[in-house]
């Protein structure tokens, strides 16, 4: 204002040399003289103020200047009343602080018990460096709840104040707007919890961050549009402070555009990180950030610990955490101007996925490969036995020739032939072939003498007979071809030549008693080589 006055004050020179012939010279006098130091009386009669009041003094060297300005002494009687109302303002005192060339107002009247000066709520009322000259007794100034009163350099009595409970001055401040996506429901946690701007109280203003309180009970549940919500200024103690303006917030619901990902990983555990790739970032956002929610995605929380990789295939954001703990990942981005926003989101992931199933593919490492390491670990067993599958051909002609093996054997009556004896006989057919290469030798004669003693604990063989149940500890004797000579002892008894037999087997009484015949020759003939006598008679 300064500056302006200045300027205007030069164009008034300006122009006064301008209308002097250009021949002419200038009187010296004009530039050295000072304008006179002429004082001012301004008298207020009782008024309200509901518009724009200043009186403002400036240098002595703006000489001419028109009012609100005052270039010299300046005092402002007051003959009355002056109440400021709701969008009311009063300015009294110089245009500059601390300037020893401007002269300091000065306010005089006659103190009244409602006061001289009223400032009701959205009124004004502003003094800077002014001095005062009362007389009578009573108050000078009353503020009112909601008024707002600002001292500059003015030393005033608190006795000739009454003065208001502390004001929020937000005249010119308010809450940003605030936007959510299309679809979120309003709740407190959303909203802005302080604001700074300026705290009034007795004439002094400071500049702070107040605590906000906003009412909810009229929401009506809206995601979409536009909503005006109104709210409270705090102060430390949680009591309500009047505020020169009402707190509003206005919230608008936004319908974003799509971030696409393509992939989404997650790394670690202890030291963890989710990853989503993206086809494409927006090229025309301002701000792209990453967000995180342990809700399901109700709620969303700014990620700090979140960058961004680019490389000439893909575009990879980051989510670096310090615990396994599933949450859902996002990715945001918007453009704000003033006169235009625009915001961009992806889809939600779950990382790691619940269940532990995601150890292959994308979903990072696991430790579900341990289980079935221990399911073949049960096969072991099986080492063991590995030598019976040795005795299992034997049981392999069974179905080729299980009608001769009961011939030596009572034991169908216990059907156990069919698994465990019935390789005894098998043994008849196999001798013809193998038995006759030991004869030509006399390496077998030996083998016969431990033989005789083997037959006599076989005998017992009819102690098994109670103990069919370790069916695989029987074929352990199996492998035993020795108790061949055996036999002979035990086809002696026909007894099994029941009628019953003879027809489980098939075979006719001929062909039996022929097949019996041949067994007691065969036992002959080795009891003859046992005995050494006859044919088989060592030779001294």
């Amino acid at each position: 204002m300064a500056l302006l006055v200045s300027y205007m004050f030069s164009t008034v020179a300006f122009a006064t040399e301008g209308e002097q012939p250009s021949d002419q010279p200038v009187p010296e006098e004009m530039p050295s003289q000072e304008p006179e130091n002429d004082a001012y009386m301004v008298s207020l009669d009782p008024q309200t103020i509901s518009d724009y009041l200043e009186y403002t003094t400036v240098s002595p060297e703006f000489a001419g200047v028109s009012e609100p300005y005052y270039p010299g002494d300046l005092t402002i009687e007051l003959t009355g009343q002056i109440i400021i109302e709701d969008g009311g303002s009063l300015t009294i005192g110089t245009l500059s602080v601390g300037s020893d060339k401007e002269a300091n107002p000065m306010i005089r009247g006659i103190l009244q018990e409602d006061g001289l000066i009223v400032v009701k709520s959205g009124g004004n009322l502003t003094l800077t460096t002014v001095t005062f000259d009362f007389s009578g007794e009573g108050l000078m100034i009353v503020q009112e709840p909601g008024g707002s009163i600002t001292l500059t350099d003015t030393p005033l009595d608190d006795s000739w104040i009454q003065w208001a409970p502390p004001m929020v001055d937000n005249a010119y401040h308010q809450p940003s707007d605030l936007w959510l996506e299309e679809g979120t429901v309003l709740t407190e946690a959303l909203l802005p919890v302080t604001l700074k701007t300026y705290l009034q109280n007795q004439g002094v203003q400071e500049w702070t961050d107040i605590s906000l309180q906003w009412d909810l009970d009229n929401y009506d549940g809206r995601s979409s549009g536009e909503l005006i919500l109104t709210g409270a200024f705090l102060d430390e103690h949680g009591a309500e402070l009047v505020s020169s303006r009402p707190l509003e917030l206005v919230i608008h619901w936004y319908r974003p555009e799509q971030i696409v990902v393509t992939d989404a990983v997650w790394m670690g555990e202890t030291a963890a990180s989710a990853k989503l790739q993206v086809e494409q970032l927006p090229d025309m956002a301002s701000e792209i950030w990453g967000e995180v929610s342990l809700d399901g995605g109700e709620t969303w929380k700014r990620w700090d610990d979140f960058h961004i990789r680019e490389s000439e295939e893909t575009t990879t954001c980051a989510f670096y955490l310090s615990d396994d703990t599933p949450r859902h990942f996002r990715i945001c981005a918007s453009f704000i101007s003033r006169f235009y926003r625009q915001y961009w989101v992806s889809d939600s992931f779950l990382l790691p996925e619940e269940g532990g199933d995601d150890s292959g593919g994308n979903r990072g490492g696991s430790t579900t490969p341990v289980v079935p390491d221990r399911e073949p670990q049960e096969p072991e067993p099986e080492l063991t036995p590995d030598p019976e599958p040795e005795p299992e051909p034997t049981p392999r002609p069974k179905p080729s020739r299980p009608k001769p093996t009961p011939k030596p054997t009572p034991e169908p009556e216990l059907e156990e032939p069919i698994p465990e004896l019935e390789p005894e006989p098998e043994p008849t057919p196999e001798p013809e072939q193998e038995e006759p290469e030991p004869e030509p030798t006399p390496e077998p004669e030996p083998e016969p003498e431990p033989e005789v003693e083997e037959p006599e604990p076989e005998p017992e063989e009819p102690e098994p007979e109670p103990i069919p149940e370790p069916e695989l500890e029987e074929p352990e004797p199996e492998p035993i071809p020795e108790p061949e000579p055996e036999e002979p002892e035990l086809e002696p008894t026909p007894e099994p030549s029941l009628d019953q037999v003879e027809e489980d087997n098939g075979l006719t009484v001929p062909l039996q008693v022929a097949l019996a015949v041949a067994g007691l020759g065969l036992c002959v003939v080795t009891g003859i080589a046992v005995a050494h006598k006859g044919m088989f008679r060592k030779k001294k």
